[in-house]
């Protein structure tokens, strides 16, 4: 199973404190959810912050940490890496200034961003699909049969790209 690791500003919660290095987002969360529409349920996917620290407000920020994403980075092996946001990615640029061996990175918004448009999921996500070359099959997100023209939730739109 391939690895995705997305790499976002700050984390966030009830109080200042240390974030953890690493963490499987919560898929119900309005950034999970778009995380996992992008790779889809059947990938290990991580989360990490390119700040140590965790603040009590969502419109606050970290200090960032190029260094520390570099070791979260290196502790991961990912095959992919998801650079979400304008603080990630240039943490990312000072973490990271030269590609490294077997992995790929791809820019893109924040997932909790609210102006996503349903071509540029799309295209991320078969643009994720190259990188990590893997087979994927569209299947319904509702009931999880494979999708096709008759399905009966073919309405709902929602379709996941899966392996």
């Amino acid at each position: 199973m391939k690895t995705v690791v997305a790499v976002l500003d700050t984390m966030w919660g009830e109080r200042n404190a240390r974030a953890p290095r690493y963490f499987q987002i919560n898929p119900n969360n309005r950034s999970g959810k778009m995380l996992y529409r992008l790779v889809g349920p059947y990938r290990r996917l991580w989360v990490t912050n390119s700040c140590r620290e965790m603040v009590n407000n969502a419109r606050r920020h970290g200090k960032p940490d190029p260094g520390w994403l570099a070791e979260n980075l290196r502790r991961l092996k990912p095959d992919l890496v998801l650079v979400c946001g304008k603080i990630a990615q240039k943490t990312f640029r000072e973490a990271c200034p030269m590609k490294w061996d077997g992995c790929d990175d791809i820019s893109i918004p924040h997932p909790a961003a609210r102006n996503w448009s349903q071509k540029q999921i799309k295209r991320i996500s078969r643009k994720i699909e190259k990188k990590l070359g893997d087979p994927v099959e569209e299947v319904c997100m509702v009931c999880w049969e494979p999708a096709d023209p008759d399905h009966p939730h073919k309405k709902c739109n929602r379709l996941w790209r899966i392996l």
